[in-house]
């Protein structure tokens, strides 16, 4: 599945199995583009962290022309596994 729209840095993706009604029934989930900076910010680390994450592939980024975005939703898989592993 495309996405649909695309708003700055947020993207909005058909839902498959998910009720329209936990959305406000428009049948789109809202994902959020987040760059390393930011991503760095929220997560209290340094963007050079973050880089080291996603050149070892631990961290999925998706390239618009040169630059590198990270959706809310590979960072929620990410921190996911994170915590798998520290525990």
């Amino acid at each position: 599945m495309g996405f649909v729209v695309q708003d700055r840095f947020r993207c909005f993706s058909p839902l498959g199995n998910v009720p329209t009604s936990t959305n406000g029934g428009l049948g789109f989930m809202v994902v959020e583009y987040w760059t390393v900076p930011e991503v760095a910010s929220k997560l209290g680390l340094h963007p050079n962290t973050i880089r080291n994450r996603i050149r070892d592939e631990q961290l999925k980024v998706h390239r618009i022309g040169r630059s590198i975005r990270i959706s809310s939703t590979d960072l929620e898989e990410f921190l996911s596994a994170s915590a798998g592993r520290a525990a």
